[in-house]
């Protein structure tokens, strides 16, 4: 739900860099991807597919390799297309970076791009370079920010840990939640819904102890 309230309350991008930032969230929350992961895609690496059975467009993610797979053989996850104008739309944030930024044609080059601010040009520019797991992080605290949030207990984590405690709530099967987020138990996702516990259960209910307070 903050993942998406942060999406919805920035609105349309109106540039180059915001564009990027939004693709970075919905991708990164969408995904479950560590930030190195995010950091290390390669535009050959997203690919919008069509599912001709039940007629719905998804974004294909391929991994190339993560901390659980060290030998490198790489998975995929497909994220299908949200309905409406859903903020937190991994499909179309990605698509709209893509064409926006005209990097099409440049498959091996990395899929998210630095940029530049110079002191005399208020606007920033693209590089050629590709950003880092910590870009990922900036790039959350700035959209926190933006909006009013403080950015300061957030990290790029959050987007991982946000998905496998949101999915868990809803009710997916762990089975499902595990192949998305590339774990080889229920151990993290146990984890992460203890630590949310830790902040809402009925003690903190009963006495009002609530977030910062």
């Amino acid at each position: 739900e903050e993942a998406t309230s942060i999406l919805a309350e920035l609105g349309s991008p109106t540039n180059l860099f915001d564009c990027r930032e939004r693709a970075l969230l919905a991708l990164g929350w969408t995904s479950a991807l560590r930030r190195s992961n995010i950091a290390g895609l390669r535009v050959c690496d997203v690919a919008i597919k069509f599912d001709p059975v039940n007629g719905n467009r998804y974004l294909e993610v391929y991994v190339v390799s993560s901390k659980t797979d060290q030998e490198g053989t790489g998975r995929y996850i497909q994220i299908t297309e949200m309905p409406g104008a859903h903020p937190l739309c991994a499909v179309r944030a990605v698509e709209d970076w893509i064409e926006r930024s005209k990097i099409a044609g440049e498959p091996n080059s990395p899929l998210f791009r630095s940029f530049t601010l110079s002191r005399f040009v208020r606007e920033r520019t693209i590089k050629a370079t590709g950003i880092t797991g910590q870009d990922v992080t900036r790039a959350l605290k700035r959209m926190a920010h933006a909006t009013g949030r403080d950015p300061r207990p957030l990290a790029a984590h959050a987007l991982r840990r946000g998905f496998a405690t949101s999915a868990d709530e809803k009710g997916v099967r762990r089975s499902l939640i595990r192949e998305h987020g590339g774990w080889k138990s229920d151990a993290m996702i146990d984890r992460y819904t203890r630590v949310n516990a830790a902040r809402d259960n009925a003690i903190a209910e009963i006495f009002g102890r609530k977030k910062g307070r």
